[in-house]
């Protein structure tokens, strides 16, 4: 009868390397599927973040000039404009505004020369853009720790076939260097 003694020591540890490359795939899979999830959940909010409003911005209209509002994105179906003296409504014919720089021109010499109070809903992308950009900077980092996972499981692969190279060879325990 044959029969052959022998170390049977890696098996926890290249059990351990599966179970361990499993669950880290799985979180990576998880955290960027969730979060893509949650992203489109939460977009319409986010698109809603820095909506502001301006009442009463009084600006002189000369006819042949244009003039600064005091922001610019201004939303056009969100402005009313009165006439300062007397209270009265400018209507949308006697003025233009260019609604991503605010500018507003007079289109007529009814209010040459009028002082005119605007009111009207403006965005501040700033707010906006930082949140999206935090967004991707996740997502990011993400994907770089995606990419160094197979370097983590190589190392730990290296450090496991070596210990039971050394482990086989008594040489960590001081031992002699008996092969088998």
């Amino acid at each position: 009868m044959y029969s052959k003694k022998g170390q049977v020591e890696g098996v926890g540890a290249v059990l351990t390397l599966i179970v361990g490359v499993g669950v880290a795939v799985l979180v990576l899979i998880f955290s960027g599927t969730l979060s893509g999830q949650v992203y489109q959940l939460v977009e319409p909010d986010i698109k809603e973040l820095g909506h502001y409003a301006e009442s009463n911005n009084t600006v002189t209209l000369v006819n042949g000039t244009v003039t600064y509002l005091k922001h610019p994105y201004i939303l056009s179906y969100t402005v009313t404009a009165y006439n300062n003296t007397n209270h009265v409504l400018v209507g949308a014919g006697n003025y233009t505004i260019n609604n991503a720089t605010g500018l507003v021109a007079q289109t007529c010499n009814t209010f040459n020369n009028s002082a005119i109070a605007f009111s009207y809903g403006y965005y501040n992308y700033t707010i906006q853009s930082s949140v999206r950009e935090s967004i991707v900077s996740g997502f990011k980092a993400l994907e770089q720790t995606g990419n160094y996972l197979p370097i983590l499981v190589l190392a730990f692969i290296i450090s496991v076939v070596l210990g039971l190279i050394l482990n086989m060879t008594n040489i960590s325990g001081g031992g002699k260097g008996n092969v088998l």
